[in-house]
């Protein structure tokens, strides 16, 4: 692998490699070596992608923190993640100094500060403080609630910049700066693209860097994700609401040199200028949504994602007035900022600092819905799922674009002095074809490498499909069948990991359990996966049971070596759902000559591989695959789907 990146990073032109490295391989140290050393040769940084801040945290406390002291090497590592992943100073100091009457951190909100954010503020300033905690919010010493990591950080729009009165010692730009410095720069996708879409110098230019892209497959999801927009008709009637009463209130809480009348006036013309466009939406919005509310799909998807020339000129009509309550918002922070920076006095500090909060928070949402009504009034444009849905009173408009390959190619492929793609888990049925049609990559066999796991998967592992009585999974009885067949599959295996591919599935058999079964049981529905791993681990120490049931999330990233997992079940392959609208538009653009086989396939094979991986993290490990989904033995498509297994045994438990 070390002469691979070797060799792909010293071509002349294209130097891009893929690579498939299996669990055990040493992939990070193999590429970080060669990489880093053709990094600096060239005079370039080397930035290395993951696809969660929780695999970063990994790299930098892993093998990354020994690479860096090898001699020959000597390399200077910085980690780079998101504002909001920080602590925000100002917003701790003015929670914890807080005497406003209503408790509210902004001047308008709908969830009042209690004590105990007070309490727990205090405590994370003096920890910062005494320097036991560096403002990082993925290890702050107290457990928080998302509602208080929204709180105590603050993105963009909210943040002063350098008249900060605590910019010296804030922890994001103290971890930027020190990121800049490094030759080795770990950071994640959303990051990468946030700065890349917002023209943001957090990292060098596309062409001062080598990119290794780790967990390569997932840019398939987060690259489109990343870019979704989506909002509804009661958010836009909100936005405008808001705007009014945050103005209003503004208003009579300064003096009479204030400003801020002209704006409250400006903010009552535009609601009812908004209030009709929003009445047409919801009408022609419920012409549409009516088609599709089905059970099985609930969305209404424009063919290709064009709209018909009504909703188009509506759309910009509606695009035209969000503008103008952007304006309004940023034409308010602006009177705001001007008054914070030269201590005008028709204003009290902590009105105006409070203020500066509910500003930043509405203009978040003006620029989320002016994006996406610009999308939808330029459909063509860009190529991109678009769909509406309707829940309850709310019209919700969606746009996730579907040009990957062109964005990437612009973006990183034609631009960056060299690109390594690794993952564990790259290839499906059609080998990479699939990967490199939507990414847009050029792939070839001297710039691609397969290296199979060192473990012994044909002596170690065994997947076996159940018999499971006649039943598949669609089946009204499956449910109650898999709840009663799961304890006594588990009955010998101390841990496991039981994989659904919807909550609700999940939830139903959950409840069906046997209770004396179910004690040993964690859902994860209503806990985090940090927090379900946690427990996990803290069972299997205690030497108890333990059983993890989980959707998507557990599928991949997940490392459970040794006795932390011995049992692996899939109570469905995981085929991409038909009703899937960003998955439909794909299809019609790629125009293939059979979706099932080219596109679904391909896409079920490679996430079956990923679950399967699960099992097996390290050379000792032992254990099964148990799949209770027996379609594919019945299907034309078994080997096809299989074929990324190779190494594995398979049985049919029925035969």
């Amino acid at each position: 692998m070390i002469k691979f990146v070797c060799e792909v990073l010293d071509r002349d032109e294209y130097r891009i490699g893929v690579i498939e490295a299996g669990t055990g391989t040493g992939k990070t140290i193999a590429y970080c070596i060669p990489a880093a050393l053709a990094a600096k040769r060239a005079g370039k940084k080397l930035v290395v992608v993951t696809s969660t801040v929780l695999l970063q945290d990994q790299l930098i406390s892993g093998e990354l923190l020994d690479l860096a002291g090898l001699d020959g090497l000597n390399l200077r590592v910085g980690l780079l993640k998101g504002r909001t992943r920080y602590a925000c100073l100002k917003r701790l100091d003015t929670i914890q100094t807080d005497e406003s009457d209503d408790g509210n951190l902004g001047l308008i909100e709908d969830d009042p500060l209690t004590s105990r954010d007070k309490e727990i503020a205090s405590e994370l300033v003096q920890k910062f403080e005494s320097h036991a905690w560096d403002g990082d919010m993925d290890t702050s010493p107290v457990k928080l609630s998302p509602k208080q990591v929204n709180r105590f950080t603050t993105g963009s729009l909210g943040c002063y910049g350098r008249v900060c009165t605590f910019f010296e010692s804030c922890p994001y730009y103290t971890a930027r700066d020190t990121s800049q410095m490094a030759d080795v720069i770990v950071t994640n996708y959303h990051l990468l693209l946030s700065s890349q879409a917002e023209n943001v110098d957090l990292l060098p230019p596309a062409e001062q860097c080598i990119y290794v892209f780790d967990e390569a497959h997932r840019m398939l999801d987060i690259v489109p994700n990343h870019a979704a927009k989506s909002a509804g008709t009661q958010g836009l009637a909100d936005l405008t609401n808001r705007s009014l009463e945050l103005f209003t209130k503004l208003r009579d809480k300064t003096s009479n040199e204030s400003p801020i009348g002209a704006f409250v006036s400006r903010a009552f013309d535009l609601k009812e200028v908004l209030t009709p466009t929003i009445d047409s939406l919801n009408n022609r919005y419920s012409d549409y949504a009516s088609k599709s509310r089905t059970r099985y799909d609930p969305n209404y998807v424009f063919e290709r994602g064009l709209l018909d020339d009504g909703l188009v000129t509506l759309t910009e009509s509606v695009a035209t007035r969000v503008a103008a309550v952007c304006d309004l918002l940023q034409e308010g922070a602006d009177v705001l900022t001007e008054a914070r920076d030269e201590n005008q006095t028709w204003i009290r500090k902590r009105d105006l600092d409070r203020s500066l909060i509910s500003l930043s928070l509405l203009r978040e949402r003006g620029r989320t819905i002016l994006d996406l009504a610009r999308d939808w009034s330029h459909p063509e444009a860009r190529r991109g799922a678009r769909w509406i849905t309707k829940v309850g009173d709310d019209i919700r408009m969606h746009s996730v674009p579907v040009d990957i390959d062109e964005q990437l190619t612009k973006e990183f492929w034609n631009r960056a002095f060299g690109v390594i793609c690794a993952s564990a888990t790259l290839y499906a049925s059609d080998g990479l074809t699939q990967f490199a049609r939507l990414t847009g990559l050029q792939l070839n066999k001297s710039n691609t490498l397969r290296l199979a796991s060192p473990f012994n998967t044909k002596e170690n592992a065994v997947i076996q499909f159940l018999d499971t009585n006649g039943l598949v999974p669609t089946d009204a009885r499956f449910k109650s069948f898999a709840a009663k067949e799961l304890p006594q599959l588990l009955s010998e295996d101390r841990s496991a990991l039981v994989l659904f591919t919807s909550r609700a599935t999940l939830d139903e058999v959950f409840y069906k359990l046997p209770a004396t079964f179910k004690r040993h049981c964690l859902n994860q529905i209503g806990s985090s996966v940090v927090d379900i791993l946690e427990q996990h681990r803290k069972r299997i120490e205690a030497n108890e049971r333990s059983y993890i049931f989980g959707t998507e999330s557990f599928r991949e990233g997940i490392d459970l070596p040794g006795k932390l997992c011995e049992h692996v079940v899939v109570m469905r392959i995981p085929f991409p759902v038909p009703s899937d609208p960003v998955l439909k538009t794909q299809k019609e653009f790629l125009e293939l000559d059979n979706d099932f086989f080219e596109f679904d396939i391909p896409i079920a094979s490679r996430r079956l591989y990923q679950t399967v991986g699960r099992l097996l993290r390290s050379e000792t490990d032992t254990g099964k695959i148990s799949i209770l989904d027996r379609r594919p033995l019945e299907r034309n498509y078994y080997k096809q789907l299989l074929k990324p297994l190779d190494g594995y045994q398979i049985y049919d438990r029925a035969s």
